[in-house]
């Protein structure tokens, strides 16, 4: 059950490593055109990864570089912790390992309108 904060937030926590870039570390294409289709929705994406330090500033770079519309969390205090979140976008919570973008958007849509009507 989702609280009222995470529905008014409207906000997904978006992994790095595996799930917006490929194996070799580079941009999923796929997932940069989902990942504006969703933001378009009304979204506001996050990053959410286990990297700290140096990795997370070259995770942050990276989006940057890619125009992804993706925020960050600034406050190293609230970095470990669950993000407030509607969802949680990870490769390493799906059989197999690997994000079908496409499933993604369309469940994101469909949840969506079912929290406008509430």
């Amino acid at each position: 059950m989702l609280s009222n904060y995470m529905k008014e937030s409207k906000q997904i926590a978006v992994d790095f490593d595996g799930t917006i870039t490929k194996e070799d570390g580079t941009l999923d294409p796929i997932a940069a055109v989902y990942l504006h289709k969703i933001h378009k929705l009304g979204i506001k994406l996050t990053l959410w990864t286990c990297r700290c330090d140096d990795r997370y500033e070259y995770a942050k770079n990276k989006v940057k570089e890619w125009s992804l519309p993706i925020s960050f969390i600034e406050n190293d205090d609230i970095k470990p912790r669950k993000l407030s979140a509607i969802y949680y976008i990870d490769d390493r919570s799906i059989p197999g390992g690997k994000v079908n973008w496409r499933a993604t958007y369309r469940y994101i849509k469909k949840e969506l309108r079912k929290l406008m009507e509430v």
